[in-house]
């Protein structure tokens, strides 16, 4: 192995895989948090098309608890969101909100906690959608 200054050179490092073995994907030009993700997208256009479902929309950001000043160090304190993956509109008007998980269906706790704060505070279900993708 060549050597400059007395060091050796590196070698280019494995990308490690990501934490929950999920594997971003770029479709239509947007990008995905994982294959689910981007299947139900997929989904999600086709029953438009055959009139199932009216719009749906990706991405969207809810507030679970404003910000705030902390009492005792005086420092302010972000919110704590939740971002959905789809707000899903049908055809009588009703919406439901959406996420996508893999075929187990893995929460974390933050997760879990994120779906309750989510129900209490807006009222309505959060959804949860299991989507099976071939292995490649």
């Amino acid at each position: 192995m060549a050597t400059r200054n007395g060091t050796r050179n590196r070698e280019p490092k494995q990308k490690k895989p990501s934490k929950y073995r999920n594997k971003r994907v770029v479709y239509d030009g947007y990008n995905f948090d994982s294959k689910a993700e981007c299947q139900y997208y997929i989904d999600l256009k086709d029953r438009k098309l055959r009139g199932e479902i009216t719009d749906f929309k990706m991405q969207v950001p809810f507030v679970l608890q404003e910000g705030y000043l902390s009492p005792s160090t005086g420092k302010k304190i972000r919110p704590i969101t939740y971002i959905s993956d789809f707000i899903v509109t049908f055809p009588d008007g009703r919406e439901i909100v959406q996420d996508v998980k893999g075929s187990r269906g893995f929460m974390t706790e933050v997760f879990k906690l994120k779906k309750k704060l989510f129900e209490f505070r807006y009222k309505i279900p959060l959804e949860i959608v299991t989507v099976k993708v071939p292995r490649s």
